[in-house]
């Protein structure tokens, strides 16, 4: 903002490439802020996280939203087979988000589908719970993160034990993925 600033920009629009309004979007928000209330330039303004509004008081409701795209970007998978959304997670009470996005997906009737955080709650262990009581047998492990990088190749599908790969295959089901980010 500063470069920007130095170099005569009168307009500026910040669109974050976060999922959800936590943490790194806040730290974002105070310095858009700061440059707003400073006057740097005629206009400035910040976009929203991919997950933010809930679709109350005439605002869109970006959770159907992003599951209505995600649905559309998945392979065809059989009946049999259940969704696993490894969102990031962290102690930010943003992170409620991902709890969100589980009733949000329960809402619109995406049955065997399931998120869980590398960082936060829900954690793996509680969809694997859940696998087990529902008698679900397969698994199509997919990243809810904007890239697919370090925490999809590694905590994810990694062959380390910790990783969801691992820890599924343990526990008997049949893993796939989809190694895809939502960028």
């Amino acid at each position: 903002l500063k470069r920007l600033q130095d170099e005569g920009f009168k307009e500026v629009y910040v669109q974050p490439l976060h999922v959800i309004p936590g943490e790194e979007y806040e730290k974002v928000k105070t310095q858009v802020a700061h440059y707003k209330h400073r006057k740097a330039f005629e206009k400035i303004s910040i976009g929203r996280p991919l997950l933010y509004y809930m679709g109350q008081e005439g605002k869109p409701d970006d959770y159907l939203i992003a599951i209505e795209a995600l649905r559309k970007q998945l392979p065809k998978m059989g009946e049999d087979t259940a969704v696993l959304l490894m969102g990031h997670g962290g102690l930010h009470p943003a992170n409620a988000a991902y709890a969100l996005l589980q009733m949000k997906m329960e809402e619109m009737n995406w049955l065997k589908s399931y998120v869980y955080t590398v960082e936060g709650f829900p954690p793996l262990r509680f969809v694997i719970e859940k696998l087990i009581k529902e008698e679900i047998k397969k698994v199509l492990l997919v990243p809810f993160m904007l890239v697919a990088g370090d925490h999809a190749l590694n905590d994810m599908i990694g062959d380390e034990e910790d990783s969801a790969k691992q820890q599924l295959i343990k526990e008997g089901f049949e893993v796939s993925w989809h190694l895809c980010g939502l960028g």
